[in-house]
């Protein structure tokens, strides 16, 4: 294992990462939106109705027609619900995760770090800035914690009064999907750009030199 995990060396001024380890572990981290979006489908959960129909007590006889001349009759259904419970224990484990990879001293806790780093222990380093990585993983845990209420309103202080869409949901976990799929695939880190603007506009002060070009290997 190495001496400093993924980083080049700790007490560097501008902390440095291998972006080697970092994109072994995003290759992992990505299984759990993929995941999250394979079990809407598997359980039925986008597409199936949210009404549960007692058959039994369904009249016959109509009791009347709506606006669109559509007949309208009595029956008794229930409300169908979902247990999310595995949803969220993959949820809680990725906040874990990326909140772990935010400082120095707690990425030896993250596992995917840990394996990344053994996987990727034979491949020459690529070092990279690491604070505009950790402003995208400052974003993720946005995007997770938003997951999370999702699955798990009763969080919400307003539970009962707002129900969080189903494509909100949809468009979280496809979120997550695409941020980690560009690093992955094309080397583009949309948090990293963000980041980048934001130093160059005066938002965010930082010695990065791929956000302003003031450091030179």
């Amino acid at each position: 294992m190495a001496k400093h995990l993924w980083f080049k060396d700790t007490k560097d001024k501008i902390l440095m990462i291998d972006e080697t380890v970092m994109r072994a572990r995003a290759g992992l981290l990505i299984l759990i939106p993929i995941f999250m979006a394979f079990s809407f489908f598997y359980f039925n959960s986008m597409f199936t109705t949210q009404w549960i129909i007692d058959a039994s007590t369904v009249n016959s006889d109509f009791v009347g027609v709506d606006t669109e001349d559509r007949k309208i009759y009595e029956l008794e259904a229930v409300k169908r619900t979902y247990e999310y419970s595995l949803q969220t224990a993959f949820l809680i484990y990725a906040f874990f995760d990326l909140l772990c990879g935010m400082s120095i001293w707690s990425a030896k806790f993250s596992p995917s770090i840990l394996f990344a780093n053994f996987i990727t222990r034979n491949k020459t380093p690529h070092y990279t800035p690491y604070s505009p990585k950790r402003f995208a993983w400052g974003i993720g845990l946005m995007l997770i914690f938003s997951c999370l209420v999702f699955f798990n309103p009763n969080m919400l202080p307003f539970v009962g009064t707002v129900l969080i869409p189903l494509n909100v949901a949809i468009g979280l976990l496809s979120t997550c999907w695409l941020f980690i799929w560009m690093e992955l695939s094309f080397g583009y880190c949309i948090g990293c750009k963000v980041h980048a603007f934001l130093v160059q506009i005066g938002m965010l002060k930082d010695e990065c030199y791929e956000c302003n070009n003031i450091y030179q290997d």
